[in-house]
């Protein structure tokens, strides 16, 4: 290789190794705390079957772990109860016999980051989320006006989810 090519050659190799910045102390801490997170709290999701009649399954490859780590979510040893608060949080996660999984895990996410206590919290944190599901559907309806017409109907939905959590402070 000529001299001229080859001091090209390093020039390039150089700008990309240099082209590959270091993080930064702020970003590191970030990323420690995301790990951390990750292991305190494992993962659970759902799974929706579209086959027939939607059937929803733990999405976890250890199937009595899975049922563990849905139970501790719901702050419940009850199946009946946790059955229950699920079925009905499938209901409010899609439309008609539809459920959507994606909101559904959304949903579960947001009780998981609650962390009730107990089945009553449980079910508040249930109520915040689709609460809030709804919230948000309504919200990107254009214009939001012709849903809700009544003031009464827009204010019991921006005042639940605070006074729910009132509630759990209390409680």
């Amino acid at each position: 290789m000529p001299a001229r090519e080859m001091k090209q050659h390093n020039k390039e190799r150089h700008n990309k190794e240099k082209a590959v910045r270091e993080v930064t102390a702020v970003e590191r801490t970030a990323m420690v705390k995301h790990l951390a997170r990750l292991r305190a709290k494992p993962s659970i999701r759902f799974k929706v079957s579209k086959d027939g009649d939607p059937q929803i399954e733990l999405d976890h490859r250890d199937k009595p772990v899975g049922e563990a780590l849905i139970m501790n979510v719901f702050a419940s040893a009850d199946g009946d109860f946790v059955n229950g608060i699920v079925s009905q949080l499938a209901n409010a996660s899609g439309r008609g016999r539809e459920i959507e999984e994606h909101g559904l895990n959304f949903m579960l996410s947001v009780i998981k980051g609650i962390e009730p206590r107990d089945q009553l919290e449980a079910m508040l944190a249930a109520q915040m989320a689709a609460v809030h599901m709804a919230s948000m559907t309504f919200a990107a309806a254009s214009p939001m006006w012709k849903i809700f017409p009544s003031r009464t109907a827009r204010n019991a939905l921006s005042i639940s989810s605070p006074a729910r959590l009132r509630c759990r402070w209390r409680h």
